[in-house]
């Protein structure tokens, strides 16, 4: 097996685990103003359970994709260089994209790499605050547009390294997982934001009653 054949592998993970956050996240919004204060308990912990089973998926699809992308990279270098560079993970994309002029911009994705990948992946006592912060907004469809934005990465490497992707490779990934190749925030819920929305409906409700 050789890196490619493991970014595959792992890459294909990560599409299969964002296809589980999104069958999660793809629902419709009952109207909350018309539950009754049990309703809207009910609705609140079936929230809370189906935001952690997101949460779960969302980090396993973040890490595996940033394994993907490093087994891109470190291709890449072996067949040029015969060796892995030492430098970090940005700097060895940015070089990648100078060397071959593809004109690409990493920034977007190495964003996403150190918002999300980064604290998740790493929990630091001494930054632990970062990392509840981004657990407690963490959202399939912020996840989504990530891993778009790094496909666009990876696609420009290999189209630059001579080794092409299909000029649709994205709607193809997509199609495999049974992933939408675009996304609308109205088509999903933000469970987070939704679950603080019932509560704030339930708190109106009893304070009505007092």
């Amino acid at each position: 097996m050789d890196p490619i054949d493991y970014a595959s592998i792992v890459g294909n993970g990560a599409f299969a685990e964002l296809a589980l956050a999104a069958k999660i996240s793809r629902k419709n919004r009952p109207k909350i103003e018309d539950l009754n204060l049990a309703e809207l308990l009910e609705l609140l912990q079936s929230i809370r359970n189906c935001r952690e089973g997101m949460i779960l998926h969302l980090v396993k699809a973040v890490s595996l994709f940033q394994t993907n992308m490093e087994a891109l990279i470190s291709q890449y270098e072996v067949k040029i260089n015969g060796k892995i560079s030492q430098n970090g993970f940005r700097k060895r994309w940015e070089s990648a994209f100078s060397n071959l002029k593809t004109g690409h911009n990493f920034n977007s994705y190495n964003d996403f790499y150190e918002n999300y990948r980064n604290c998740l992946v790493h929990f630091k006592m001494d930054d632990q605050k970062n990392t509840i912060n981004v657990l407690n907004s963490i959202e399939f469809i912020d996840v989504y547009n990530g891993i778009k934005i790094g496909w666009e990465a990876f696609d420009a490497l290999s189209s630059a390294f001579e080794q092409p992707n299909d000029a649709n490779s994205w709607d193809i990934i997509c199609e495999k997982h049974g992933l939408p190749n675009s996304v609308s925030e109205s088509d999903y819920l933000k469970l987070g934001k939704f679950s603080r929305d019932v509560w704030s409906e339930w708190e109106l409700k009893c304070a009505s009653l007092r």
